[in-house]
Formats: structure tokens, C-alpha cells, sequence
């Protein structure tokens, strides 16, 4: 991973990520911000990357995401080259073989009052210099995945219009777990 400033105003750092390297991406806890770091992780992928990916919402999500490879940190430490996180998480640095992290909320594209996925996008282009870029994140409904039937659902939210129906899915084997609103 080499960092350069361009002579360009459009992006104040640029980062060189070399093909073949070992790259990993950190999901940081939050459901949301996670989804919006695959933004980053489909991007790396849609340019012929190989990103490892952690987090536990990926690690749940796998199957939602099967052009992705997720792993669990405790196998993986100091076996990559590159290493980045959305924001800090704490355990990035053990993944790394030199200790150090590229921290997305660290630059300066990270900030202002863009939505994420446009910021996401955005760093994506111009600072990873990707040439492929999409604001989608990947997401495939998996297979089994079905609507529920004969059920009357209502979102209580302030979001949706009083009344407005949610449609609801249901994961077969899912057990106890809640089914997914969608």
C-alpha cells in the first residue's frame, strides 16, 4: 500500500493498492455502516480485487453475499499486506503484517454532508482510483429466501406512510431468529 498526494484537487490522498497483495476490509459492529462498507468491498471485487473481508455482520450475512469472502480475524493474523477499516475497530492492526491500517474515516473524502454510499463511492473512484464503480453493495437474495403468506404485517416505524404494508421474508431454518424485513 503506497500513499500519494495528487496534483489533482479532486481527492486530497490517493492510495496504490497493488494487484496480487493480500488485501483485508474491516466492517466496523453497526449493521449500517457494514452494509455500506460492502459498497467499498463489491467495488474492490468488481475491479478484480480479492478483499478478505471481517466483521460479524458479513460473517452473518455470507450467505447474502456469496461473491464475497468473509473470515473470522483469529485465523488471519499479520497476513495482509493492506488493511482497511471504515472507522477504527480495534483488532484491524493485528491483520496487518506492518501493524498499520487505512482508516476510511481518517481521510478527508470521509467527511461533509454527502450520504455514505455517494462518500463511499467517491473514495472508491478517486482516492483507490477504481474505474468500475457502483453505489451497490452486492446483496443477493439467497436462494429458499420466500415471502411470508397469509400474514397481515404492519411497520410501526415513522418512516413508512400509516399503514403502508412491510413485506416480510421468511429464511427457512432460520429457528428463533426473528424473519427479515425487507
Amino acid at each position: 500500500m503506497s500513499f500519494a498526494r495528487p496534483a489533482t484537487a479532486a481527492s486530497s490522498s490517493r492510495v496504490t493498492l497493488k494487484a496480487g497483495d493480500a488485501l483485508a476490509v474491516v466492517l466496523p459492529a453497526p449493521i449500517g455502516d457494514s452494509l455500506i462498507g460492502l459498497v467499498l468491498v463489491n467495488n474492490l471485487i468488481r475491479n478484480g480485487y480479492q478483499p478478505v473481508v471481517f466483521g460479524r455482520v458479513a460473517n452473518d450475512l455470507a450467505d447474502w453475499f456469496p461473491q464475497v469472502t468473509v473470515a473470522r480475524p483469529e485465523h488471519h493474523e499479520r497476513a495482509f499486506d493492506t488493511v482497511i477499516e471504515l472507522r477504527s475497530t480495534g483488532y484491524a492492526a493485528t491483520l496487518s503484517r506492518t501493524g498499520k491500517t487505512l482508516c476510511l474515516a481518517d481521510l478527508p473524502e470521509y467527511g461533509g454532508s454527502k450520504h455514505m454510499v455517494n462518500r463511499i463511492v467517491e473514495i472508491a473512484a478517486n482516492v483507490f482510483g477504481l474505474r468500475d464503480v457502483t453505489r451497490s453493495n452486492g446483496l443477493v437474495v439467497p436462494e429458499g429466501v420466500m415471502r411470508a403468506r397469509g400474514q397481515s404485517r404492519r411497520d410501526l416505524s415513522d418512516r413508512q406512510p400509516p399503514g403502508k404494508d412491510v413485506e416480510r421474508l421468511q429464511v427457512p431454518g432460520a429457528g428463533t431468529r426473528s424473519p427479515v424485513i425487507i
